[in-house]
Order: structure tokens, then C-alpha cells, then sequence
């Protein structure tokens, strides 16, 4: 059998060996073999986080969440002579809807704000 030396222990986990030793009836020696037999000699675990989330959060478990349908992407920005006019104006006439589909009632229709007029 082989033998090591462990150096530069810290003192604290020196005593706490020594005392679970003496709750177990083992000596310091034999209890530190016990231990590292124990963590050593343990196969490590196949399974990844993945598994073990689904494990304990998937459909098998009484959690199975729908995913939202996805909407279609927004427009791309432009950058004529009055682009910003034209995407606040955009931006102002689709809140309504927004705000609908968030389960919020809007007050009154969106008119076109004086500034955001163009030609």
C-alpha cells in the first residue's frame, strides 16, 4: 500500500478531523482514508447541467412551458430627409396595438404628432 504526507494543513481542519475520527471511533489516519475513498473513488457523474435541469423542470415533471409565436421581425431603419419624422410617426400609430396585445386599453386613437408631419 501506499503512503502520502500531507503538508501545510490548516490547523481548523486538523481539530475537525480529529473530532469526526473520534464521533466515528476511527482514527484521524483511518478516517482520512475513509474520506478519500469515499470522494475518490465515486465514478464521476455522466450527466450535464442539461440533464440534470430537465430532470427536475421537464415535461416529465409537470412543467412544460409554451413558447410564444414569434412575430415577424421589425423594419429596417431609413435614413432619408425625414426619417426620423416617419419612424416616430410609425412608432406612435403602432402603440395602440402594442399596448392592445399587452392587455392595456388605450385611451383614444394616436394622431399623427404636428412635428412628425413631412412632405
Amino acid at each position: 500500500m501506499a503512503s502520502i504526507t500531507i503538508r501545510n494543513l490548516d490547523d481548523d481542519v486538523k481539530t475537525r478531523l480529529r473530532v469526526r475520527a473520534a464521533d466515528n471511533g476511527h482514527s484521524m489516519e483511518e478516517e482520512a482514508r475513509l474520506i478519500l475513498r469515499d470522494v475518490v473513488g465515486r465514478k464521476p457523474s455522466s450527466r450535464n447541467l442539461t440533464t440534470i435541469i430537465r430532470s427536475h423542470f421537464g415535461p416529465a415533471n409537470g412543467v412544460d412551458l409554451e413558447l410564444p409565436p414569434r412575430e415577424p421581425g421589425r423594419e429596417p431603419p431609413s435614413f432619408g430627409p425625414h426619417a426620423d419624422a416617419k419612424t416616430a410617426l410609425a412608432r406612435r400609430q403602432r402603440a395602440p396595438a402594442r399596448a392592445a396585445k399587452a392587455g392595456f386599453r388605450a385611451a383614444q386613437p394616436v394622431a399623427p404628432h404636428p412635428h412628425d408631419t413631412y412632405t
